[in-house]
């Protein structure tokens, strides 16, 4: 903010991925989102519901890793987070 005083600040929780089964500590990326989602509600910062920007289904959009957007899905999520 002391550099970009006109900047806003936005939590974008994670997006869909293939796999959205607990991690090893037991947690459920849904548990993350809502984790998240409160901090940034609690601090007065707006929330962009990753899970609801249009990736949910769309395997292309995703690395082959499952989890990480590709290039071209980046390009529409920048689209319509703009």
């Amino acid at each position: 903010k002391i550099k970009y005083p006109d900047s806003v600040i936005v939590f974008i929780t994670p997006l869909n991925r293939e796999n959205e089964d607990k991690n090893d500590c037991g947690i459920s990326l849904e548990e993350y989102r809502k984790a998240i989602k409160s901090v940034a509600e609690k601090n007065g910062f707006p929330v962009i519901e990753g899970d609801r920007l249009g990736l949910k289904g769309k395997t292309d959009y995703l690395m082959s890793d499952g989890t990480h957007p590709t290039p071209i899905a980046h390009k529409m999520l920048g689209d319509r987070i703009a």
